[in-house]
């Protein structure tokens, strides 16, 4: 639930970002304002996912029962509709916490600028950063690589890219290794656990993955 929920605020956040910048960044480049359309079509799918949890609950399980029983996707469905019946349980904490994930995915945006930019071979502005960067973090939320190793690098070239930056890689190194060091430091107060704190840990860790 937690990564639906943070993907519900990085969208809310592109789609907003895109509507106010739209028309200075689709004078850059036909790619860029290809993706602002897309923003705008990914804000109006949660918008519309907001309004389902409320009003139309049964709506994904209808619309997804005719394809119940395709092979590839009899396994996948129901996990989906799982996930759907759960958020429609917690629907009016959704509401909250897509706000609070908002501050924080905007937190996170500010945080990758003021840390990028000054090595931007390429003229990256504060304004334009909230219609672009939440684009790279929604494909390295994808589960196809850890912390979006690689998928990062491809996406945030293409995307400085399409802004005529041209280090867009270079610039997602700088960011991913400082996130690196930072969940590094986690390990310091795991190894200042005496052996028994540990092995509690461990024993929690493995109920957990059961």
């Amino acid at each position: 639930m937690d990564r639906f929920v943070g993907l519900f605020g990085l969208i809310i956040i592109l789609g907003l970002f895109s509507i106010i910048n739209y028309e200075s960044l689709s004078q850059m480049s036909s790619d860029i304002k290809t993706l602002l359309d897309i923003n705008l079509l990914l804000l109006a799918g949660v918008i519309f996912g907001f309004i389902a949890l409320f009003f139309f609950k049964e709506l994904p399980k209808k619309l997804l029962s005719p394809f119940m029983k395709i092979s590839f996707l009899e396994k996948l469905l129901p996990k989906l509709i799982d996930a759907w019946e759960n958020l429609c349980m917690f629907r009016h904490r959704i509401i909250l916490l897509t706000f609070i994930s908002m501050i924080i995915q905007g937190l996170t945006v500010v945080n990758f600028w003021y840390v990028v930019h000054p090595f931007a071979e390429g003229e990256f502005l504060f304004r334009y950063s909230f219609s672009i960067v939440p684009i790279g973090f929604v494909a390295i939320a994808l589960p196809i690589a850890p912390s979006g190793l690689g998928v990062g690098h491809a996406v945030f070239h293409k995307l400085f890219g399409f802004m005529g930056v041209a280090n867009g890689a270079s610039l997602f190194n700088i960011y991913f290794i400082l996130l690196l060091l930072g969940n590094l430091l986690g390990i310091i107060p795991y190894l200042l656990m005496n052996k028994s704190k540990r092995k509690s840990l461990n024993e929690l860790e493995k109920e957990a993955n059961l």
